[in-house]
């Protein structure tokens, strides 16, 4: 679908999501979650189909009727809030956030942004 829409950077992100129960040790914990990346004239974006979906758990039970636009072509300093990649590179922020911050960093909704 990216090539078809002339996009021809675009990758899989594996890494760890924040959920609003988690507690934390001193390590982030091993990946549980995926998403895409993609770069639109030179800036990069992230797709989360996961989280974006109408029917996903967390959505449950004031499911919306419609997908969550805000896991849509997310900003990297918007989903470093709850999206910790395997490979600090691919928070496509800098400096990165070490898994130190990422711990600490409140766990957060679409709604608040």
């Amino acid at each position: 679908m990216a090539l078809a829409a002339g996009i021809e950077d675009v990758g899989v992100v594996k890494g760890y999501i924040k959920g609003p129960m988690d507690v934390f040790s001193k390590e982030v914990p091993p990946a549980n979650h995926a998403w895409n990346v993609v770069r639109i004239n030179g800036t990069y974006r992230f797709i989360d189909c996961c989280l974006a979906s109408p029917f996903h758990q967390a959505h449950y039970p004031n499911r919306p009727q419609n997908a969550t636009s805000f896991y849509f072509l997310t900003s990297p300093m918007d989903l470093v809030l709850s999206h910790f990649p395997m490979f600090l590179t691919y928070q496509y922020i800098t400096p990165s956030i070490p898994p130190q911050i990422f711990l600490r960093l409140p766990f957060v909704r679409p709604a608040f942004f």
